[in-house]
């Protein structure tokens, strides 16, 4: 066989097992989410891809198989092959034939592993770092047909290393949930490598967190609202509005952890306080929340609620606070100066 027939041969098996690395990195590095937004955008290669990824077991039986093949054949090739030629034309230029044996099968074995790590591993993975959602889908339909060819092999590899995982206390290959914490840290990467823009992972952050706080958390305590007696008369009811910095008042009933609505500032702008008339005419009623209510379940009240706003309740049936949509935006984007904020 000519020289550089052997040489193509070897480039050869380097390059399959780059292949199958670059394969193996791509469809374990692709986010599942995106693969299957891909699936439902009808990106060719998606489905066989998200079926590779669901499918870690079958998937690694079949990539090891080709690997370990593409192996075997590139190190007996080389040294059987390449070695004992480099070795003969060694001795045929004057070297002794232990010394010309040495060096040609050495060398060979040099370069093939020299090649194989970076033609067949670090480039190929590499590479597949750098887009993997799109290379899994552009490798997955090869794969695929490769694992149906090789059923019976890949069976065999999947089913022995299922039984030496169970040996162990180990479950199937099932990839962990995403956590909170890497969801966190993605944003941070995102933002530093100018994907999103300065600022929105804090946002990102905050929102993660919104769902674990409750409405206590973020209501307005009771002792920092300014409150109005039901049997406040109007025109008295007008001048403390005026002298608040607030626009919305709760109004309670003898005592204040008995709130039974809430007026605005707003309403007693077009009325004639000479008239007869009471606060009672006036109030509007509110959405009541518990006080352990997550936010998430907040927020849904305050949508349904016309006015944006809730009075927190303790399981006691007593007002605690109020929270607004303010509220929330604060714990969305960050606190707002509260004291120039008005309820």
């Amino acid at each position: 066989m000519p020289f550089y027939l052997q040489l193509s041969l070897l480039f050869g098996f380097a390059l399959l097992n780059g292949a199958l690395a670059m394969c193996e990195f791509a469809v374990v590095s692709s986010r599942l989410g995106y693969l299957q937004r891909l699936k439902i955008n009808n990106k060719k290669g998606a489905p066989e891809a998200l079926d590779l990824a669901t499918d870690p077991g079958r998937f690694l039986s079949t990539l090891q198989l080709g690997m370990t093949t593409a192996g075997v054949l590139s190190g007996a090739f080389s040294g059987a092959t390449l070695g004992v030629n480099l070795s003969l034309w060694l001795t045929n230029h004057g070297l002794p034939i232990s010394l010309a044996h040495f060096i040609g099968v050495g060398l060979v074995v040099t370069f093939t592993t020299y090649l194989t790590v970076i033609v067949g591993e670090l480039v190929p993975k590499r590479i597949a770092l750098k887009n993997p959602e799109s290379i899994a889908c552009f490798m997955a339909p090869p794969m695929s047909q490769l694992s149906i060819a090789a059923r019976p092999l890949v069976s065999l590899l999947e089913k022995s290393s299922d039984w030496i995982l169970s040996l162990l206390g180990l479950g199937p290959d099932n990839r962990s949930p995403i956590s909170e914490d890497e969801i966190k840290s993605l944003a941070q990467e995102a933002e530093s490598a100018g994907v999103i823009k300065p600022g929105e992972s804090a946002i990102i952050s905050h929102v993660l967190e919104f769902g674990d706080k409750s409405a206590q958390n973020l209501m307005t305590p009771r002792e920092k609202v300014a409150m109005i007696s039901l049997a406040t008369p109007l025109q008295e009811a007008r001048a403390i509005m005026d002298q608040s910095p607030f626009r919305c008042f709760p109004v309670y009933h003898d005592e204040k952890n008995k709130v039974v609505g809430l007026i605005w500032a707003k309403d007693f702008v077009n009325i004639n306080l000479n008239d007869s008339g009471s606060i009672k005419t006036m109030m509007r009623e509110a959405v009541i929340l518990g006080a352990d209510l997550d936010m998430l379940e907040v927020v849904k009240n305050l949508q349904k609620s016309p006015m944006h706003m809730g009075m927190v309740h303790n399981e006691a049936g007593e007002f605690i606070g109020l929270i607004t949509a303010a509220d929330v935006l604060d714990a969305l984007v960050g606190n707002f100066d509260r004291a120039s904020r008005r309820l």
